[in-house]
């Protein structure tokens, strides 16, 4: 439903079904941002921020976690683990958007939006 969503308004968008895949992509494609579930087979959501922000390429990559997890201490544990921003399920497509547009914005300058979100 994202993907097709961000690919609809513009977005170049490369899909990963695993942890694992997500983090090869976020190697292969170099996106702009990426938004990740926590809850992924073969390496979690919270494994794949905390592999990432270890990485000087991805330090500054725009890291969203979009979950289901609502469990007591789960944003922390996000944010904790390199997540830039925490949006919980159900969240509609065109708020995930526009989450990530500002925060590329924030990132780069006013006008910027995502063309490669993993």
């Amino acid at each position: 439903m994202y993907a097709g969503y961000f690919r609809f308004v513009g977005a170049i968008v490369v899909t990963a079904s695993d942890g694992v895949e997500a983090l090869q992509a976020v190697r292969d494609h170099h996106p702009d941002a990426v938004l990740l579930d926590l809850a992924m087979p073969r390496m979690t959501g919270l494994e794949l921020l905390e592999t990432l922000r270890r990485d000087p390429r991805h330090r500054d990559l725009p890291l969203v976690a979009l979950t289901g997890q609502v469990g007591e201490g789960q944003q922390e544990l996000a944010l904790g683990a390199g997540a830039d921003l925490y949006l919980t399920k159900p969240c509609l497509p065109h708020v995930a958007f526009n989450f990530i547009v500002q925060l590329l914005r924030g990132q780069s300058g006013p006008g910027r939006t995502p063309q490669k979100p993993v």
